[in-house]
């Protein structure tokens, strides 16, 4: 029996509205995939690129899983095989420059550290559980690990211009003009600088994420702790760069260059310019340690 107009007009209405809803549920289905594969990539960006920097327990955390910080210790004589110098004798105190209640991007952010003219310093690092880092370090406009002039531009493995965190967890000396290392001390003098104020040191860190994959393969076996800085011979001529002696993975040769994720910038200043800067009070007594006495020196390893 032949269909009427009125009944071929209504199965056709039902076969196209059960189309519809059948098209609707697959796409709804497919949608958490699509949000799921387009929200990783802004996540993983996120998690190295947005997060900012903030001061945190005294520390300066970036690239969501980076922490550093700004550590006072004792001047010594350098002699052959000695190494107190990261001994800690307190964090630094801390803030953002200039004066802000906002977070600070991860991009040129820079905090003011508090270091007497007495101390030394050493810069410490942690990585986050499974996340690695390359951080390049520039004192005064000279990279700390080579000792070549100017601000650092890219990592290089030869020399090696940066430090592997979390291999290396702490940073205390500098390469200085004759190629032999030097403990990092803050140099005060009266000389304003364009910023407004003299300080100690200019410290620069660039930071990289680096993925497990980007490491060398072939690693060396584990070291027990960091390698005495002072007992390398200083190089023989400027031609012939010094590294420091740390052990600890290293990045392939074949890898493309990483991009930053922050560039953070720290000014070590007297503790009074400090408090006149920030307006933050300091502990009374908190840097009268002049004529105390350093811990010994580390063992050899």
């Amino acid at each position: 029996m032949d269909k009427s107009p009125t009944q071929s007009v209504q199965f056709g209405a039902i076969l196209l509205a059960s189309m519809v809803a059948c098209l609707s549920i697959l796409i709804w289905i497919s949608l958490p995939s699509i949000s799921k594969e387009k929200g990783s990539v802004s996540i993983d960006q996120q998690h190295f690129t947005g997060s900012g920097s903030a001061i945190e327990s005294g520390r300066v955390r970036v690239c969501g899983g980076l922490v550093t910080s700004v550590n006072r210790s004792w001047q010594v004589a350098i002699k052959p095989g000695q190494r107190p110098t990261a001994s800690f004798k307190g964090m630094a105190p801390l803030a953002t420059w200039p004066p802000s209640k906002t977070i600070p991007s991860d991009q040129g952010a820079t905090y003011l550290a508090a270091v007497a003219s007495h101390d030394a310093l050493w810069i410490g690092f942690e990585a986050d559980k499974d996340i690695n880092f390359a951080v390049s370090i520039d004192v005064d406009g000279r990279n700390a690990l080579t000792g070549q002039l100017g601000w650092t531009q890219a990592l290089a493995l030869e020399p090696k211009n940066f430090l592997l965190i979390p291999d290396q967890p702490w940073f205390d000396a500098i390469i200085g003009d004759k190629g032999n290392l030097q403990q990092l001390i803050p140099f005060y003098s009266h000389v304003v600088r364009p910023i407004g104020f003299a300080t100690g040191a200019e410290i620069r860190l660039t930071v990289y994420p680096i993925a497990p994959t980007d490491l060398d393969p072939l690693l060396p076996a584990e070291p027990k702790g960091p390698v005495p800085q002072y007992s390398q011979q200083p190089a023989a001529s400027q031609t012939e760069p010094t590294i420091h002696p740390w052990v600890s993975r290293n990045l392939r040769r074949n890898l493309n260059a990483p991009r930053e994720c922050a560039r953070l910038t720290f000014l070590i200043v007297e503790p009074n310019v400090f408090e006149s800067l920030t307006a933050i009070h300091l502990p009374e007594g908190m840097f009268d340690d002049a004529d105390s006495t350093p811990p010994p020196p580390f063992q050899l390893y």
